[in-house]
């Protein structure tokens, strides 16, 4: 009897079978397992080979997950913590990516590093479709220190320029706190009031201190109650002219920053092959993973 293909496939046959309620039941960790999920087809008469080698794989993921339960627990922990990046990765060649963004792609190589770590430490015949290609080499192209801390940052690692304008700007800041830090001094010197290493001071209304403070031209009112006030510094002259100098110089900065992320984008544009390619294989692990977790909880057998 020949079978209708349509049918097989269709809204009803699947709600009849039970395949949906077994869709709704398997316990995915990442967005690429969800879409394999979604996009699962039935196997139609003609494509048994294909049917196969897909039950032989999960074979071999059904006794990756009984012999190995320690692993494959630190290895749902990882997977969880995945997110969708596919967008990110295929915009960035012609995009320049945020620093946020950039740090997703860092946190999902190494991510992608552990699961390799994971996969081929241990000692089973492990399908070709699980294992990841080797990422390394742009890891290391976003983690210059070679830390391999989840973190991202503009480091001065990526440009010498911008290590040199990060440079005068802390010479600036310096120059602006060694102008207060005289002030302060010059205050305490003739008033007897100490600032705090912030340059305010808070004071209660009934002190001496505060009528001297009243009568202090360097100080400006930042706060009060009916209990206390708190004066903070006023801007010096000299610091207002440091302070215009550096709103030019973080400018310049900015600037830089804007160049590396630009060129951090088209260097991960380069492995947007590999990326795309290792996140369908994060699906197909996650989904065969949870497949083989419903098998081994409802004792299914292989037909």
């Amino acid at each position: 009897m020949k079978v209708d293909n349509r049918v097989l496939a269709n809204p009803k046959t699947k709600s009849e079978t039970g395949l949906d309620y077994v869709k709704s039941s398997i316990d995915l960790n990442t967005p690429y397992g969800n879409r394999k999920l979604k996009e699962i087809k039935p196997f139609f008469p003609g494509q048994e080979k294909e049917l196969r080698i897909l039950l032989d794989d999960l074979d071999r993921m059904l006794d990756f997950v009984k012999k190995n339960a320690k692993q494959v627990a630190i290895l749902s922990e990882i997977l969880m913590e995945i997110k969708e990046n596919t967008y990110t990765i295929k915009r960035c060649a012609d995009s320049t990516l945020s620093v946020v963004e950039i740090f997703e792609i860092k946190t999902l190589l190494l991510q992608m590093s552990s699961i390799n770590a994971i996969i081929k430490g241990v000692e089973l015949d492990i399908p070709s479709k699980y294992i990841l290609r080797d990422s390394e080499e742009l890891l290391d192209d976003l983690d210059p220190r070679r830390d391999r801390l989840n973190t991202f940052y503009i480091y001065d690692e990526f440009s010498d320029k911008l290590r040199e304008l990060r440079k005068r700007k802390k010479e600036y800041d310096k120059r602006i706190r060694s102008v207060s830090k005289k002030k302060r001094d010059e205050i305490k010197e003739e008033f007897g009031i100490l600032l705090t290493p912030k340059f305010d001071i808070s004071i209660n209304k009934k002190s001496e201190d505060y009528k001297i403070a009243q009568k202090i031209d360097d100080l400006e009112l930042l706060q009060e109650d009916y209990l206390s006030v708190i004066y903070a510094l006023k801007t010096q002259p000299e610091v207002y002219e440091i302070t215009e100098e550096l709103e030019e110089l973080n400018t310049d900065i900015e600037m830089e920053e804007a160049i590396v992320r630009d060129n951090l984008s088209r260097t991960i544009a380069k492995y947007k092959d590999l990326l795309l390619e290792n996140c369908e294989k994060i699906g197909d692990m996650d989904f065969d993973i949870a497949k083989a977790q419903y098998s081994i909880k409802h004792k299914c057998v292989k037909p």
